[in-house]
């Protein structure tokens, strides 16, 4: 189970509780109204199953068992993925001292306990676009100890070449026959001189064969590792890319949408929060002008997301969003509401006519931060 899983169940399990906490809250007031029960104790008896007068030793029994059922199942249907947590919080361990810009990364990389680590020889290098060269690493490497290991970090590091970042994500784990486990990173490393104008980018997989030994925090001691498919991107030279502020007064939850609105071919920003619309120029430049443009009614007040698309079917762009607008005057002076807006787009990609409510006002999603499209039931247009 790689770390990313691992935050997704502790997530999920967090938001089952809550849920089913939620249910509880709101479905009492609405019970003891009934007159099932006379007092929020006796209605969570009710709830799980306790009968009047009966201990409360029989909640805990439920409790109990829940676990026991986790327990086998753990041992069970999901015990590769626990092996697989297990031995990978080793790397995590490490990995977290290395995640902030001024950690030192080549002392906690010379800490990292292991027996040898090989990986293959240089191959071909190929020259790509914009002066970038991709060499490839194939063969079995000569396996080298920590001793030259540490002098190999040594001289990276008087070199001037500054690990930016590095990331390791579990994508494979095994069990043999034996007893002996394998697991198998997925590795990326980003370093850059001191003078900034010489990268590279390290793409690889890493095989970690894992001994039964155990570090005094109890975590498994790494045997052989093996660097494979291992890439390396170089590029010497000024930043390809510029750093370039086009618009600093934004609010924020300003999440932008990128899409060619007038389809001249070039792709236009859009900060529906903001209420901008960035036109490109095909130059590197971008125009702004009011994205919003309908006579006499205000932008929306907020938005908490949006999305792009021909809802319409007419072959033009159109804006979905959601947060709080209303299709009166700018001078009345009634408040916003909450809901869907569809915005129709022209054919020079302008949003001239008022936001149309599309979904229920019983439909209240407050602050939603995704919203997407697809034509999910097959009809030729557009869900959300």
């Amino acid at each position: 189970m790689t770390r990313k899983s691992k935050a997704i169940v502790a997530v999920g399990l967090m938001a089952t509780l809550a849920i089913v906490a939620g249910v509880y809250l709101w479905a009492a007031p609405a019970r003891l109204e009934s007159g099932g029960a006379s007092t929020m104790r006796e209605y969570y008896q009710e709830r799980a199953g306790v009968q009047p007068g009966e201990s409360a030793q029989s909640l805990d029994a439920e409790v109990a068992e829940l676990l026991e059922e986790r327990r086998v199942l753990d041992e069970t249907v999901w015990a590769k993925e626990v092996a697989a947590q297990k031995y990978e919080e080793t790397i995590v361990k490490y990995w977290d001292r290395m995640l902030r810009p001024q950690d030192d990364k080549y002392a906690v990389l010379a800490e990292f306990p292991f027996q040898t680590i090989s990986m293959a020889a240089a191959g071909e290098t190929t020259e790509l676009d914009w002066g970038i060269k991709r060499t490839t690493f194939r063969g079995q490497g000569k396996p080298v100890d920590r001793e030259e290991w540490h002098e190999y970090l040594r001289e990276m590091k008087e070199s001037g070449r500054v690990i930016r970042s590095i990331e390791f994500h579990q994508s494979a784990f095994e069990v043999d026959a034996l007893g002996n486990a394998v697991s198998v990173f997925d590795m990326s490393l980003n370093v850059v001189n001191q003078d900034g104008n010489h990268r590279w980018s390290v793409q690889s997989k890493l095989r970690v064969e894992w001994t039964d030994e155990r570090d005094k925090d109890g975590h498994y001691i790494a045997g052989d590792l093996t660097l494979f498919d291992t890439t390396i991107l170089e590029r010497e030279g000024p930043p390809v890319f510029e750093h370039r502020v086009f618009e600093s007064m934004i609010r924020p939850g300003s999440y932008p949408i990128v899409v060619d609105l007038n389809r001249d071919g070039f792709s236009d920003i859009l900060l529906p929060a903001t209420n901008i619309a960035m036109w490109n120029r095909g130059d590197g430049n971008f125009d702004s002008r009011a994205l919003f443009m309908a006579e006499d009614i205000a932008p929306p007040s907020t938005v908490s997301s949006s999305i792009a698309a021909d809802f319409t079917l007419d072959g033009f762009v159109d804006l979905l969003c959601i947060g709080r607008y209303k299709t009166a005057s700018a001078d009345d002076s009634s408040s916003p509401e909450l809901g869907v807006y569809l915005f129709r787009g022209n054919d020079a990609g302008e949003f001239l006519m008022p936001g149309l409510r599309v979904a229920s006002r019983a439909l209240a999603l407050v602050n939603p931060r995704s919203v997407t499209a697809g034509d999910i039931d097959g009809d030729g247009d557009l869900d959300l």
